[in-house]
C-alpha cells in the first residue's frame, strides 16, 4: 500500500524497505503530508503505522525521525498522553543505558539555565580554548562580530569567564579545558575590538588592568594584549589613566635592568646533560624535542640562564595548572594520531601537554624578565628580548590582524587556463588569454599587471614579473627571454624588509629590477584561517621608482599608492587564506596593478622599456613511484615608451624533464 502511495506522489520505487525510506529522505514532512492526503489517513494514525513498520530490530531509523513521528502523534492525542509515553520511556531499560556514558546519570549543571546571551558567550569561550588554532581564531572573529552588532552583553559575559578554568556545561567534563588558550585569544580579540569600539571596551578597564599588571601571573602575551587594549582606550579619551598606571602599562614587558653586554657565547650546549647540582623535579615534565631545542634554549640564552633552570621553572608552572602532567605529548583524553606525535609540535594544533608547555614558557619569560637582565652577545640582535617578543606577537605591531588586510579576489583574475587538446586538457598558449592576465587587450588601456603570483580558477600557477631594460637591448633580450627554459627563466627583483630597507635579491645585467617583494616574517596570526601572509607581503615599487612621482601608500596595508595630488598610480592586491590544518597549503595570492600613465612616466624618466615575463605552470603531484610533473607556457611582452607593446610567445604546454 505504501509503495502505491509513493508512486502516486512521484517516488519511483518498485519495492520499499524501511532503510530505503530513511536513507533517501522519503519521510520528509511534505511527503508525509502527501501520503496522509492521498490515503485519507490522519497524520497521527499514519505516524503510528510507520512506527510499526520501522519497529523491526534491524531498522536504522535515526532518532530525529522517531522524535518527529512522536511529535505528530502527540498533536493528535489526548492531553497528557505524550508525557505518559515519555515517562514510560525514561523508566525503560533503554534509558538506563544512558548512565553508562562518560557524563554519567543526569545531574544539575549538564544543561545551561541562562539566557541566550550567556549561552552564546559560553559556546564562544569553549571555542577560544580549542586545540585547533583555526577554531580559536574563528572564535576571536566572532567576538568582533558581536561588537559590530552591539551585543556587548555577550562580550561582558566572556570577560566574566576569564578566571574560569572550564567551559561547563558546554564541554565534555572528562576532558581538561585549554583555559589558558581561551584567556589569551579572548584578550587578543578584546585588544582588536578596542581599536574599533574604545568607549565600549573601556567598561572592562579594571579587569584588563588587573591582568596587565598582575605580577603573580607574568604571562608576557596576556599582559601585552591586555595593556594594548587599555592604552588604545586611553589614547581615544575613553578612559583616563593615572600617570603611574600609564607608565606601567607602556613598560609592561620591558626589562627593569640595563642590558648586559658580553663577548662570551652561550654557557652550555643543548646536548649537555643535567648537572648533578640541579636534581630534576619529580615527576618529570618532558618537553617536545624541537620546542626544547629552539624555543626553550632561546629564552635561556637570552637571560643567560641554564636550560635546566628554565625547564624546572616551566615544570613548576605546568604543575600549578595540572599536578599530574608529565609530558607535552599528553593528549588529555582527546584522540590523537601517532603520526602527529612523531611530527612534533605545530602551531596549527596543540596536544593538551603542548599548550601547557607553550604557556609555561610565556610565563617563565615574564618571570625571568623581572629577575634577570637581558644578555647581548656579539651575534645577537640589537635588542634580543624585543626581537623574541615580536616573533611571539601578531605579525603587525599596530594591532591590526592579517585578516584586516585581505582583499576580495579580483574577478578578472579568476580565469580558466586549461583548454581541450588532442589527448585531453592542456595548458593554454592562447595569446589573448595570456595578455588578459596582464589586463592588456588590443592595446594597453588605463592599467596593466606588472607583477603577481596567484592561481587560476582551474588551479594553474600564474607568475608575472617585469624588469626595466634599455631600449637598444629590449627586442633582442625579449626574444632570448621567451626562448629560455620555462623552469629556469627569471627576471631580477628586490627584496624589502619590515624596517623599510631594500636589497637586491638577484642581479641579471642588463635588466634592472623595479619591483620589490616583501620578506616579512608572520607572527601569531599566521594560523588565522581568515587571514593570509600576503596581506603584509604586498608587491610594491622600489624606492627610486616611487620617488619619480613621490608616491606614498594611502593605507596601513599599502594597498593603494598615489602621488601628492591624490592621483592613484598603483594598486597592490593580496588575497587568499592561511592554512587551517597542518597538511593544508596556504592559498596566497598577490598582484601589482600599475596605471599606464605612471608607467609611461617611469619609462620616459628612466629612458627604458619594460619587459614583462608571464609563466603559467601546471603541477601534477607525484604519488608512490610516480614522479611529480610540470608543464609550462611562457611569453614575454615588451612595452615601449609610447605604451605600444609586442608579444613574444615562448613554450606552450611544455613538459619539464627532471634531470635527477
Amino acid at each position: 500500500a505504501l509503495g502505491n502511495i509513493f508512486r502516486d506522489i512521484g517516488v519511483p520505487l518498485i519495492q520499499i524497505h524501511a532503510d530505503d525510506l530513511v536513507h533517501h529522505d522519503y519521510l520528509s514532512g511534505s511527503n508525509l503530508k502527501k501520503i496522509a492526503d492521498l490515503s485519507g489517513i490522519q497524520m497521527p494514525v499514519l505516524a503510528l503505522e510507520l512506527i510499526t513498520i520501522f519497529a523491526a530490530p534491524d531498522s536504522h531509523l535515526p532518532a530525529s525521525i522517531w522524535m518527529g513521528l512522536a511529535a505528530i502523534i502527540c498533536e493528535g492525542s489526548k492531553q497528557g498522553e505524550g508525557q505518559i509515553a515519555l515517562k514510560r520511556l525514561l523508566n525503560s531499560s533503554s534509558a538506563k543505558w544512558a548512565s553508562t556514558v562518560v557524563d554519567g546519570v543526569w545531574k544539575e549543571g549538564l544543561y545551561p539555565k541562562s539566557g541566550e546571551m550567556d549561552i552564546a558567550a559560553g559556546l564562544v569561550w569553549l571555542t577560544l580554548g580549542s586545540p585547533s588554532a583555526a577554531c580559536r581564531w574563528r572564535a576571536a572573529h566572532s567576538i568582533r562580530c558581536f561588537a559590530r552588532f552591539g551585543k556587548w552583553e555577550v562580550i561582558g559575559a566572556l570577560i566574566g569567564r576569564f578566571p574560569s578554568t572550564d567551559a561547563h556545561p558546554y564541554q565534555a567534563p572528562e576532558l581538561p579545558f585549554y583555559f589558558l588558550h581561551a584567556r589569551l585569544w579572548l584578550l587578543i580579540a578584546i585588544a582588536r575590538v578596542a581599536m574599533d569600539h574604545p568607549q565600549n571596551v573601556a567598561k572592562y578597564a579594571e579587569a584588563l588592568k588587573a591582568i596587565a599588571l598582575d605580577k603573580s601571573t607574568p604571562h608576557v602575551l596576556m599582559r601585552h594584549f591586555a595593556s594594548q587594549a587599555l592604552l588604545v582606550c586611553a589614547s581615544s579619551g575613553s578612559i583616563v589613566l593615572s600617570e603611574a598606571d600609564a607608565k606601567a602599562l607602556k613598560k609592561v614587558n620591558e626589562s627593569p635592568f640595563p642590558k648586559k653586554e658580553t663577548k662570551e657565547y652561550t654557557r652550555e650546549s643543548f646536548y649537555q646533560g643535567r648537572p648533578d647540582s640541579m636534581p630534576e623535579p619529580e615527576p618529570k615534565f618532558h618537553l617536545d624535542y624541537d620546542f626544547d631545542k629552539m624555543d626553550v634554549a632561546s629564552v635561556s640564552d637570552m637571560f643567560d640562564r641554564s636550560r635546566w633552570e628554565t625547564k624546572d621553572a616551566m615544570t613548576a608552572w605546568a604543575r600549578k595548572y595540572d599536578p599530574q602532567i608529565t609530558s607535552m605529548y599528553e593528549s588529555g583524553g582527546r584522540s590523537d594520531r601517532q603520526r602527529d606525535r612523531i611530527r612534533g609540535m605545530t602551531a596549527q594544533h596543540h596536544l593538551y601537554g603542548q599548550q601547557l608547555g607553550w604557556h609555561a614558557l610565556c610565563l617563565v619569560a615574564g618571570e625571568f624578565l623581572a629577575k634577570y637582565p637581558v644578555v647581548q652577545r656579539p651575534y645577537d640582535d640589537n635588542d634580543s628580548w624585543r626581537e623574541w617578543l615580536r616573533r611571539e606577537l601578531l605579525t603587525r605591531n599596530d594591532g591590526l590582524w592579517l585578516a584586516d588586510g585581505v582583499d576580495r579576489p579580483p574577478v578578472d583574475a579568476q580565469v580558466n587556463l586549461y583548454e581541450k587538446g588532442e589527448k585531453g586538457l592542456v595548458l593554454t598558449g592562447d595569446k589573448a588569454k595570456i595578455l588578459g592576465l596582464l589586463k592588456i587587450g588590443s592595446s594597453i588601456a588605463d592599467e596593466l599587471v606588472v607583477a603577481g603570483d596567484w592561481r587560476s580558477a582551474d588551479g594553474i600557477g600564474i607568475h608575472i614579473t617585469s624588469a626595466l631594460i634599455l631600449p637598444k637591448h629590449a627586442k633582442k633580450l625579449a626574444l632570448e627571454l621567451s626562448k629560455e627554459d620555462p623552469f629556469q627563466v627569471w627576471l631580477p627583483q628586490a627584496e624589502g624588509y619590515d624596517d623599510g630597507s631594500e636589497y637586491s635579491r638577484s642581479e641579471k645585467e642588463p635588466f634592472k629590477a623595479w619591483i620589490v617583494y616583501s620578506s616579512i616574517e608572520a607572527g601569531l596570526d599566521e594560523t588565522d584561517p581568515l587571514g593570509v601572509v600576503s596581506a603584509v607581503r604586498r608587491l610594491s615599487f622600489a624606492k627610486a621608482v616611487n620617488e619619480i612621482s613621490s608616491l606614498k601608500a594611502l593605507d596601513p596595508f599599502r594597498r593603494t599608492w598615489a602621488d601628492p595630488k591624490g592621483r592613484v598610480a598603483a594598486r597592490s592586491e593580496a588575497w587568499g587564506r592561511n592554512p587551517a590544518h597542518d597538511k593544508e597549503e596556504s592559498i596566497s595570492a598577490e598582484r601589482l596593478v600599475c596605471r599606464s600613465e605612471f608607467l609611461r612616466d617611469v619609462l620616459l624618466k628612466r629612458r627604458a622599456e619594460l619587459l614583462v615575463l608571464a609563466i603559467l605552470r601546471r603541477y601534477d603531484k607525484g604519488f608512490g613511484s610516480r614522479d611529480s610533473q610540470y608543464w609550462h607556457t611562457t611569453a614575454v611582452v615588451r612595452i615601449d615608451q609610447s605604451m605600444n607593446f609586442e608579444f613574444y610567445p615562448g613554450a606552450i604546454n611544455k613538459p619539464h624533464v627532471m634531470k635527477y
